[in-house]
């Protein structure tokens, strides 16, 4: 599961970053509402960030996960050798705290991804503004005669 989170973030992270500097860095079309110019910036840095931070940490807590696995292992091994170790109960209780940090991940992923969708509709709704307002074809000079 941590895999495909990391793959989708990284996907999240490559479209709002082409979208970022296509559509506001290089042609930025500017709407007659500032809400809408201001909510573009605030969808793209939103899902810019939450892509980034739930892909870091996904990535991290894949690896808290294995080396915690490896651990339980090795305290296992020493508990079938009548060693006495507290530290297995302990391992799984990291675990199943990492499981809760996976689902958390989810939400982030999923509101990353929500963010971007909006964006992408207020992008729309921006550009039928402007194809709206701007003037079809040219000027019949023939109406005046």
């Amino acid at each position: 599961m941590l895999t495909v989170l990391i793959i989708s973030n990284l996907i999240l992270a490559i479209f709002t970053s082409i979208f970022i500097i296509k559509e506001i860095l290089i042609s930025f079309k500017e709407s007659k509402r500032k809400t809408k110019n201001i909510g573009i910036f605030i969808f793209s840095i939103v899902s810019l960030f939450l892509s980034l931070v739930a892909g870091k940490e996904s990535f991290f807590i894949s690896q808290q996960k294995d080396v915690l696995k490896n651990d339980l292992i090795i305290a296992e091994k020493a508990a079938a050798n009548n060693v006495i170790s507290t530290r297995k109960d302990e391992i799984q209780l990291e675990l199943k705290a990492l499981e809760k940090d996976e689902d958390n991940l989810i939400v982030f992923t999923l509101l990353g991804y929500l963010s971007f969708g909006s964006l992408l509709l207020l992008h729309r709704s921006i550009i039928k503004e402007i194809k709206e307002l701007k003037p079809e074809g040219t000027w019949n000079l023939n109406k005046f005669n």
